[in-house]
């Protein structure tokens, strides 16, 4: 999934950065917006979902991400 835009308290990726999506944190850290996993730099992190735009995903995660992108604009 590349980078959609970056934020002050995410890793400093490039705007079209690839990245994988592994999981999901535990629904704490979610409270507050979507979180997802990704491997990166040989590291998981955790970034906001707001930052990823879907490549090579079924439906169903592209209609995830697409809603989730909707309601936070």
């Amino acid at each position: 999934m590349p980078a959609a835009s970056s934020r002050e308290k995410s890793p400093r990726m490039r705007e079209g950065e690839a990245v994988t999506v592994t999981g999901m944190p535990a629904v704490e850290d979610c409270m507050g917006e979507i979180i997802v996993l990704i491997g990166w730099c040989g590291r998981t992190l955790g970034v906001p979902l707001i930052q990823v735009d879907g490549i090579d995903v079924d439906a169903d995660t592209s209609q995830a991400i697409a809603d989730w992108h909707y309601w936070v604009a």
